[in-house]
């Protein structure tokens, strides 16, 4: 190994170290000081996102919106599951020709 590159690969540790420590430090502050949260809106992970659209309801489920197939629950976790499946049989097939 030469001298340049071990420089380089141990300030990119040093780099990647600081980075680290930084995001870490400002999510303890973030989450110490309740930043982003909105006065008497206590919901759960995931509609969060929601309350900062207003008249989200109408957007998702207006008679207009497009349900994708979420009306059909069995289809929808149907596909989901057949896709996980095909991913996993050509991932395999892949592993199998190295």
């Amino acid at each position: 190994m030469s001298g340049g590159k071990f420089l380089t690969t141990r300030k990119l540790n040093i780099l990647s170290i600081l980075v680290l420590t930084s995001v870490i430090i400002a999510a303890i502050y973030i989450m110490r000081n309740n930043l982003g949260l909105i006065e008497g809106l206590d919901f759960g992970a995931g509609q969060y996102y929601y309350t900062d659209i207003p008249g989200w309801d109408k957007v998702f489920f207006g008679e207009k919106s497009i349900t994708l197939g979420t009306n059909h629950p069995i289809l929808f976790f149907s596909a989901f599951f057949l896709w996980g499946y095909a991913c996993f049989k050509f991932l395999s097939w892949i592993e199998t020709k190295k």
